[in-house]
């Protein structure tokens, strides 16, 4: 099943490849930086009540892919809090040398076609979870 998912998503093009790659930067920066990842959930507990991970893919497995990006798009609205309303306290976190990486995951986050493309390959990985054949 995953091979088959794989080659289907091959062939789509490289829409899908750069959005599942901004979206594993994403996951990785806030998951590998304990306090913008602190400030992240205080806006999920705020905003949903709750803390959800952000789940990073494991390239064998498709429906982990399908799991990252949902729970992304499902954290769409903490993430725009926390980069409209939490920039400075994200800025305060760095130095000079890491605020590069900071923009680079900022700029993903408001890249007009990031999110819109994000939703499309979740639905299109749900239909072909849900009925392979």
């Amino acid at each position: 099943m995953n091979l088959v998912v794989g080659d289907i998503f091959k062939r789509v093009g490289q829409v899908f490849t750069k959005s599942i790659t901004d979206a594993e930067l994403v996951i990785k920066w806030f998951n590998n930086h304990s306090v913008p990842l602190s400030i992240f959930q205080q806006e999920q507990m705020q905003h949903l009540g709750v803390i959800l991970c952000l789940i990073l893919p494991v390239i064998t497995r498709w429906t982990t892919h399908y799991q990252a990006i949902s729970r992304m798009v499902t954290l769409q609205r903490v993430f725009y809090s926390v980069i409209t309303f939490k920039r400075e306290a994200l800025m305060a976190c760095f130095e000079n040398c890491d605020r590069h990486t900071l923009m680079d995951t900022l700029e993903q986050l408001e890249h007009p076609k990031f999110w819109p493309d994000l939703i499309q390959y979740a639905s299109s990985l749900m239909s072909v979870i849900l009925d392979p054949f």
